[in-house]
């Protein structure tokens, strides 16, 4: 699976952020022709779709946007929502769904 590395950055504080210190980090990736874009094409890829969830919700750790237990509530919780709806998705599938009335 592969998916652009810029994904879901934003909030209002990075924005902020960004906007008044814009420049100012030593770890900003920049080119000498456009400043913020790496250097060279970056792809990302992991073995599974929930590889790739933890890595955004480190990210977003690591980027001050969230801390540890809410990234890891958030994960669980989407975790939870997915069997759910997998199981409720399946009960169409067998025809086993029970219409509401």
């Amino acid at each position: 699976m592969l998916v652009p590395a810029a994904l879901c950055w934003y909030s209002r504080p990075s924005h902020q952020q960004r906007q008044t210190a814009h420049g100012s980090s030593a770890v900003e990736p920049r080119t000498d022709t456009q400043a913020g874009v790496p250097a060279a094409p970056v792809t990302l890829s992991w073995k599974s779709f929930t590889a790739a969830a933890d890595q955004a919700g480190i990210s977003r750790e690591y980027g001050g946007i969230h801390f540890n237990d809410g990234d890891f509530e958030a994960r669980q919780a989407g975790e939870d929502i997915g069997l759910l709806v997998w199981s409720k998705a399946k009960s169409y599938f067998n025809g086993k769904a029970v219409p509401k009335t």
